[in-house]
């Protein structure tokens, strides 16, 4: 009996391989740890790189003296590039719409979409229809303002199944040369 009483006082007092084993129990943490940081960092410059070309889009449609699609479309698929290097082509939308107000109803004028073929709505509102203004921005009868949204389905590198979110930014600007409020269809040349 004091045999086994001995042995497991020495198996039980032995202080020998406690650090790895501490080192193996917390190894797993520190890598989960490191890795969500990795992920939220990555999610936050996607958020930037969105915002960006929000800006960009809305910026060099606001430029124009007047609204020709095959411009916008120019400018939409410049988007691609902008959110490099985010996969936008397969994962997000850009919408650009001109809100102009109308007897006291802010309106959709007219709506262009493209740069990615992922299937977003607009949050502004539809073609023609009554648009949605952010709380407090206001707009005088007979002006307008132009919108660009992006939006990007963001997939982490590990577990995209999991933690997969939607990155949505949009950018508001006055046309600057022109009033934009009629679209001008022309082919490609």
């Amino acid at each position: 009996m004091t045999a086994t009483l001995s042995l497991f006082g020495r198996f039980f007092g032995c202080r020998k391989g406690v650090s790895a084993i501490e080192t193996a129990a917390i190894i797993p943490l520190i890598l989960a740890v490191g890795i969500g940081v990795a992920e939220v960092g990555r999610y936050a410059y996607a958020s930037m790189k969105m915002q960006a070309a929000a800006t960009q889009l809305a910026d060099v449609v606001s430029r124009g003296e007047q609204a020709v699609t095959t411009e916008i479309d120019d400018a939409l698929l410049g988007v691609r590039y902008s959110t490099s290097p985010f996969n936008f082509r397969d994962a997000g939308r850009a919408i650009i719409s001109l809100i102009t107000m109308r007897d006291g109803v802010p309106t959709v004028a007219w709506q262009r979409g493209g740069g990615g073929y992922a299937s977003f709505n607009s949050r502004i509102g539809s073609n023609g229809g009554n648009a949605v203004l952010l709380a407090g921005f206001v707009l005088g009868e007979g002006e307008s303002m132009l919108t660009a949204e992006i939006i990007f389905q963001y997939s982490p590198v590990i577990s995209p199944e999991i933690a997969a979110a939607e990155v949505y930014q949009a950018a508001y600007f006055r046309p600057r040369r022109g009033d934009l409020d009629t679209l001008t269809l022309a082919s490609a040349q």
